[in-house]
């Protein structure tokens, strides 16, 4: 017996079928919208001339860590869990302060979330 399974995408402003998936960041944040051709053409004329003046960033540039605390004896250990913490707090909605350690309340959303034992030296 043979199957043939189709998805079809509607567009989350109009609901046009055909629709692809667009994804943006914006103040710290991640979103997907799906969207007609069109749609996604006056998404980009509108950003164009923001992204003209911007600067390009990676994922590992939102976190400002000094690569000299990198060096410090003990510090790169802190650092990795706290990038881990912080990254996660900021992709869920968090407000995650570029420097200094994650708050306690961030760290046990973490935790509560991940399973995982933070362990940031609080």
């Amino acid at each position: 017996m043979a199957q043939r399974i189709e998805t079809t995408i509607f567009s989350d402003l109009s609901g046009a079928e055909d629709a692809e998936q667009y994804t943006f960041a914006i103040l710290g944040s991640s979103y997907e919208v799906d969207l007609t051709k069109d749609e996604a053409a006056e998404l980009f004329r509108l950003l164009d001339p923001y992204v003209k003046a911007g600067r390009k960033t990676s994922r590992r540039a939102s976190r400002s860590v000094p690569s000299s605390r990198l060096n410090r004896k003990g510090s790169a250990g802190n650092l990795g869990v706290y990038g881990r913490v912080k990254d996660w707090g900021r992709a869920n909605g968090f407000d995650v302060a570029d420097r200094g350690r994650p708050s306690r309340a961030l760290v046990e959303a973490y935790e509560k979330a991940t399973g995982e034992a933070a362990k940031v030296g609080m």
